[in-house]
């Protein structure tokens, strides 16, 4: 199901259009390149995306995902975990804050576990076409979605999920 990614230049327009970590806005975690971006709350889950949320945003992304393409998953190395036997070996992006551990595979991969015991989903995942990019932050209750109007209106009409539209400049750690 995951494939190991062998090349980092599939993630550098990832790094290329980030803004600095340390300006605490959207656009430090998702690239400044989207239409839309949208905050999706999830209380109580700091630095993973809880599957309350991963499964909504599954099928919402799959609609506008073409059928039969990848998605990249980045997953924090920070954690320390062990990996699932089935989750194969890979290189990792450092995106000049943390690093991540890269992979590719489907987007039905979006709400699985990466750890053996623990129940922590990818903190980054964009679709192959890059025409929307998640980010789960690490020390916060909060994932944000860069994206098309399209996508966003589905978000938010979505009642299954907490989410609020943002802006690229607005603070990240800020409700």
């Amino acid at each position: 199901m995951l494939e190991p990614c062998t090349d980092r230049k599939v993630a550098q327009w990832v790094v290329e259009d980030l803004a600095p970590f340390k300006t605490f806005t959207v656009a430090s975690h998702v690239p400044r390149r989207f239409e839309c971006y949208v905050r999706l709350s999830h209380p109580d889950n700091d630095g993973w995306l809880p599957r309350y949320v991963a499964v909504p945003l599954k099928e919402i992304l799959g609609a506008h995902t073409p059928r039969d393409s990848n998605c990249w998953f980045g997953v924090w190395r920070g954690w320390g975990l062990t990996y699932r036997p089935e989750v194969p070996k890979t290189i990792y992006l450092d995106t000049g804050s943390r690093e991540w551990d890269l992979f590719k595979g489907p987007l039905a991969a979006l709400d699985r576990s990466f750890f053996l015991g623990m129940d922590i989903r990818a903190n980054l995942v964009w679709s192959e076409d890059t025409s929307w990019f998640l980010a789960t932050c690490i020390d916060l209750d909060r994932t944000f979605v860069g994206c098309t109007r399209t996508v966003l209106s589905d978000i938010l009409n979505d009642r299954r999920l907490d989410a609020v539209e943002v802006r690229s400049d607005d603070s990240s750690i800020a409700e």
